[in-house]
């Protein structure tokens, strides 16, 4: 059996557990994974997602580095199973506070969009989360590459017209509050950060 290092060393969250879940999905059964973090708050989530799906994570630290050891094995429940699921994003920052904290939260949330497995159904943008499907958005090519595999981009255009950006949009179909409310009902699991 072989070993694998992942080097998430100086990676903000939530690079760590996304390498993490990665190596695991392409490791066979009995190979050992380490990886190497000097972030307490990743190493706990790391280790946090290793103990959720049934695995047993050793943890060593040395000169500033967690070293988060564990062997693959069938027991990983890493996929999410939902039958339909839509993402409903409102706004252009993540939480209520600090709004340059929200941007960067919203944006790790938007780029971590494409490590679900499986993928959304669909994403819907309304109020100023529509500015996150403008060309000049940070998370413009991330919403991109989740429409190039079939994620349905929706953005509310009463939203657009209200703060002039129409020319702006750079992904998604531009629709309507009827669209919007069909989506959300239809959904089976709905995710709104």
């Amino acid at each position: 059996m072989g070993n694998k290092t992942i080097d998430a060393k100086d990676m903000a969250c939530p690079k760590p557990l996304i390498l993490t879940k990665r190596a695991l999905s392409e490791t066979a059964d009995g190979e050992t994974i380490t990886v190497l973090i000097n972030d307490e708050i990743s190493k706990n989530n790391v280790e946090r997602f290793l103990k959720d799906n049934g695995l047993t994570p050793q943890t060593a630290f040395d000169n500033g580095v967690f070293s988060v050891t564990f062997t693959a094995g069938e027991t990983c429940g890493c996929q999410i199973t939902p039958a339909n699921m839509t993402i409903s994003i409102t706004s252009d920052t993540m939480g209520h506070g600090n709004d340059e904290l929200g941007r960067l939260l919203i944006q790790g949330f938007v780029n971590t969009i494409r490590e679900l497995n499986p993928l959304p159904d669909t994403v819907i943008f309304y109020n100023t989360g529509v500015k996150l499907a403008a060309n000049n958005s940070p998370v413009a090519q991330s919403l991109k590459e989740l429409e190039d595999k079939g994620v349905k981009i929706i953005v509310c255009g009463t939203c657009v017209n209200f703060f002039d950006i129409a020319d702006e949009i750079a992904v998604g179909e531009i629709s309507n509050m009827y669209t919007i409310m069909e989506k959300l009902a239809a959904a089976d699991r709905l995710v709104t950060p």
